[in-house]
């Protein structure tokens, strides 16, 4: 899948590539995964707590322009429609970011809007309104070609998205940075990409970066009698609790609190490593190289095979040969955890190199990276007694069919919570189950 370009200095994320619907290769399948957001502006605050009010569904109709689809949001957040908002963002065209309006048109991203009427301000800082509630939300439906896009989902407050000045990049919300204007509102999102007649759909939820409420979603297409659902069922307290007492406590301090004690999100490892974190996947990354500094590594992969050992210069030296007979040699150094949790540094490659080096990224991740010949067994992942990334073993447990997305390369073995339609027609419709 295509990966969006990094965060610049200001934090305004690059137009980058688009989502792929890929398998294996890179990082397979997922919709586009966009750099970490800089800074914004100064730090907000939680609203009073609404009243609580009865479910309710937004969006619905739509899907009426060839190669649309309806959208439908079911508020069973305890949040009334009108505290709920919707802030869409992808590529309509290769290169070019848009936002869906709540009528399902597309408007090209426009820094000039942050003075135009209807703008939103935060802390004396303007923004364009590119958000909806689900109370606004009409004939809602989703364009032919929304590639890279991301649908985040905030509760009390829109989102406030800064726009570069020749607008080709966008800024999202922080989750660990108290000056960003989003930082004490409650959100989260669902990646997806598709073009009509070219690139299949695949849409997924996603804890790579941070966990804010649950949801789950449901893709269909009549046509073909394809329905699927993915996401969590879990309410938010739920969710809070189960991590407060089957997570290590090394994991405690992702959990972020507003100024009043309530908890904002649970911060993936990928994005921050505090404490005893910074060196938690050590172990098991010192015991892959003891063990390969004596023993050849073998690995079958798809399409490819790898020998290597750790020479005495501390470096993993592998040799991928693909199908047809041709083989590469590469050298690896020894990643830190930081690198593992976040899938770069040295797990970064292209073609047959690139996909095994995420199939080793995800062996650490869940524990059995001195096991190549286990890779691809899931009731061997997250051993009892070995150290692996408990974050994303948390999601999988609680996650409907124990799929999700819980690092970068977490769609290795088809494991994460992404769905991808076999054509690429529209689906008929997207619906999302809002928790709270």
């Amino acid at each position: 899948g295509g990966i969006g370009g990094p965060a610049n200095p200001a934090g305004v994320i690059g137009s980058g590539g688009p989502g792929g619907t890929g398998g294996l290769g890179g990082a397979g399948g997922a919709p586009g995964v966009f750099g970490t957001a800089g800074q914004g502006g100064l730090n907000g605050h939680l609203g009073a707590t609404g009243a609580t009010g009865a479910t309710g569904t937004g969006g619905g109709g739509g899907g009426g322009l060839p190669g649309s689809f309806r959208e439908i949001f079911v508020n069973n957040t305890g949040l009334s429609a009108n505290e709920i908002y919707v802030t869409q963002i992808g590529q309509t065209t290769p290169g070019h970011w848009s936002w869906i309006d709540q009528n399902g048109v597309a408007h090209a991203i426009d820094h000039n809007a942050a003075n135009a009427t209807g703008h939103l301000t935060k802390n004396g800082v303007n923004y364009a309104n590119m958000s909806f509630t689900l109370a606004q939300a009409g004939n809602l439906s989703m364009p032919s070609e929304f590639q890279g896009g991301r649908i985040f989902l905030s509760m009390k407050e829109p989102l406030y998205i800064g726009i570069s000045s020749d607008n080709s990049g966008w800024a999202g919300p922080n989750p660990t940075n108290p000056a960003d204007p989003n930082y004490s509102t409650v959100y989260d999102w669902y990646e997806m990409t598709f073009k009509n007649g070219a690139v299949p759909f695949g849409g997924n939820t996603t804890q790579v970066d941070q966990f804010g409420f649950p949801f789950s979603f449901t893709v269909t297409q009549d046509s073909t009698g394809f329905s699927a659902t993915a996401g969590m069922t879990l309410s938010r307290d739920q969710v809070f609790q189960q991590f407060a007492t089957t997570v290590p406590p090394e994991f405690q301090r992702l959990v972020l609190h507003d100024a009043g004690g309530n908890p904002l999100r649970i911060v993936a490892p990928r994005t921050i490593q505090p404490g005893a974190l910074s060196t938690w996947l050590d172990p098991s990354i010192n015991d892959f190289w003891t063990t390969y500094h004596t023993n050849q590594f073998n690995y079958q992969g798809p399409g490819y095979t790898v020998h290597g050992s750790v020479d005495a210069g501390d470096r993993f030296v592998y040799s991928v040969t693909t199908t047809g007979g041709s083989t590469t040699t590469y050298t690896m150094a020894k990643p830190t955890t930081a690198q593992t949790f976040a899938a770069n540094g040295p797990f970064v490659g292209t073609g047959q190199q690139g996909a095994f080096l995420a199939e080793l990224d995800a062996a650490f991740n869940r524990g059995v990276a001195t096991s190549p010949s286990q890779w691809a067994n899931v009731a061997a992942y997250y051993p009892t007694g070995g150290r692996w990334n408990n974050w994303a073993q948390f999601f999988h447990t609680n996650s409907i069919n124990q799929l999700a997305y819980g690092f970068p390369y977490d769609d290795v073995n088809s494991q994460s919570s992404v769905v991808i339609l076999g054509n690429s027609q529209p689906p008929t419709q997207l619906s999302f189950d809002l928790r709270n």
